[in-house]
C-alpha cells in the first residue's frame, strides 16, 4: 500500500537530515525532469492530451509572460481537466504545485491519496509494476479538488496551459515519487523569487498574513471515501442525462 507524502518524509528523515532529502528530491527531478538525463518510472505514450487526475512536469512558454508577474517554465502541475477557449482551443488546467509552499503541498497530497489508493492508486501501482497500462483514471475533476481541499487555498495555484506552447514531452510523476515534490522549492520560477509566491500563497489563505508571522496552520476539512464515492457516482449520472 502506498504510504502517505508525509509518511514518507518522515520515514526518510529518519536515516538523513531534511536538507539531504531536500538534495537528493532536487538532483531526482533536474536529471529525470529537467534535463531529462534519465526516464521516469511511469513512461508517458501521449503527448496529449494530459491525462485528469495525473502528475506531469513539462517544459513550458507562457504566451503573456511579459504581462505575468511571474510563471514556471517548468511546472508541477497536477491536472483537474480542460477549458474550451473561444478560439476552440482545449487547454489542459490544474494545481501547480510549486506555487504552493511545501507543507500545504504534503497536506494535499495526502488528503488525495487517502481518499484514493485503495480504489485507484494501489491497483495502478500493481499493473505499472507488471507494465500494464490499462490504468484507472482517478475521478480528481476540479468540482471534486473543491469538495476535498477545503480551504487549503489550491485555486491559487491553478494555471491552464496551451499545447503549443509546451516545450517538451510532458513526463509523468508516478504515484510512489508524489511525496518528492513536497520537500523542494522550483528553481524554475521566473520574475519573483519563490519565497514572494508562498506570502501571496498565504496571504490568500489569510489576507492577516504579515511577514514574520507563524505560518497558519491547513486544516482540510475532512471527506470521507464513502461520500466521495457517491458524489462521483451521482455527477456521472448528471454527465450522461
Amino acid at each position: 500500500m502506498l504510504i502517505l507524502p508525509s509518511e514518507r518524509i518522515k520515514e526518510e528523515t529518519t536515516t538523513v537530515s531534511m536538507s539531504t532529502v531536500i538534495h537528493r528530491n532536487q538532483q531526482w527531478f533536474e536529471k529525470e525532469y529537467a534535463l531529462r538525463i534519465s526516464d521516469p518510472k511511469e513512461p508517458n505514450f501521449k503527448v496529449l492530451p494530459l491525462e485528469i487526475g495525473k502528475i506531469y512536469s513539462f517544459a513550458y512558454d507562457p504566451i503573456y509572460k511579459k504581462e505575468l508577474d511571474f510563471y514556471d517554465f517548468m511546472p508541477i502541475n497536477l491536472i483537474l481537466g480542460y477549458i474550451l477557449t473561444k478560439q476552440g482551443r482545449m487547454n489542459a488546467y490544474g494545481i501547480n504545485l510549486s506555487y504552493m509552499p511545501p507543507k500545504v503541498r504534503t497536506t494535499v497530497l495526502d488528503v488525495i491519496v487517502k481518499l484514493f489508493r485503495t480504489q485507484y492508486i494501489n491497483p495502478n501501482i500493481t499493473r505499472i509494476t507488471e507494465e500494464n497500462w490499462n490504468l484507472k483514471r482517478l475521478p480528481l475533476t476540479y468540482d471534486v479538488a473543491k469538495k476535498i481541499l477545503h480551504n487549503s487555498g489550491f485555486e491559487f495555484a491553478i494555471r491552464s496551459y496551451r499545447a503549443d506552447h509546451i516545450g517538451s514531452k510532458p513526463r509523468i510523476i508516478t504515484y510512489e515519487d508524489w511525496w518528492r515534490p513536497c520537500t523542494f522549492p522550483s528553481k524554475f520560477i521566473q520574475k519573483i523569487n519563490i519565497r514572494a509566491i508562498y506570502y501571496r500563497y498565504k496571504r490568500n489563505l489569510d489576507e492577516q498574513y504579515r511577514i514574520g508571522q507563524p505560518d497558519k496552520l491547513v486544516k482540510i476539512k475532512k471527506t470521507g471515501v464513502k461520500e466521495i464515492k457517491e458524489y462521483i457516482k451521482e455527477r456521472h449520472k448528471d454527465i450522461q442525462k
